[in-house]
This record gives C-alpha cells, sequence and structure tokens, in this order.
C-alpha cells in the first residue's frame, strides 16, 4: 500500500462563471476530493483576483487552494480531472515537505 503524503494545490477557475456554475463548479471539485477519498486539511475560496499575465484571454480569476494528503495515483488522477475540466483555467499542485530539525 502506497503511503500519503501532504500536498497543496492552487486553481484559478474562469472570472465569468454565473454565481450557479461557480457554486457547481466548486462542487463539483469538492466532491473529486471526496470521490478520491483525499483528506482535505484545508479548502479555502480566496475569490477573484487579478492574475499576473492573460491566460486564455482572462484578466481575472477565482482562486481556490486546497491543501490534502493523497497517494501519486489519486494525484495523478486529480491532474486528469484539472486538464479535462473546461472552467478551470490554471492549476498546481505540490507535494508539502516537512522541515524536521535535530
Amino acid at each position: 500500500m502506497e503511503k500519503s503524503k501532504l500536498y497543496e494545490s492552487f486553481y484559478i477557475l474562469k472570472s465569468n462563471l454565473t454565481d450557479e456554475e461557480l457554486k457547481k463548479a466548486i462542487l463539483d471539485l469538492k466532491r473529486k476530493f471526496d470521490d478520491l477519498s483525499m483528506g482535505v486539511k484545508k479548502f479555502e475560496e480566496l475569490g477573484i483576483k487579478n492574475l499576473a499575465y492573460e491566460v486564455m484571454h482572462y484578466k481575472k480569476g477565482y482562486f481556490i487552494n486546497v491543501e490534502f494528503r493523497a497517494t501519486e495515483p489519486e494525484v495523478l488522477e486529480l491532474e486528469r480531472y484539472c486538464r479535462i475540466k473546461d472552467v478551470i483555467l490554471k492549476y498546481c499542485i505540490l507535494k508539502k515537505y516537512n522541515r524536521r530539525t535535530k
């Protein structure tokens, strides 16, 4: 059995979504974490922010930050999900390392 590791991820959703579409997109993302049985430690909606540069002709995006525990196959499945969802402009999944002091 593979050991789960701690990850942090960022998602940028399209800024032109209606309130209903945005709620559905967020709910779908939360549901994906539940379906993969990932231990979500933090799910933080940061709201609409300006992008540093245009992404697919968008200057603003709705930012979400998630901290979770998962195995590598679960992370690969999450990346596949992000690539096929058209409401997600950008995403980044980072492995967090624990700094141990001696």
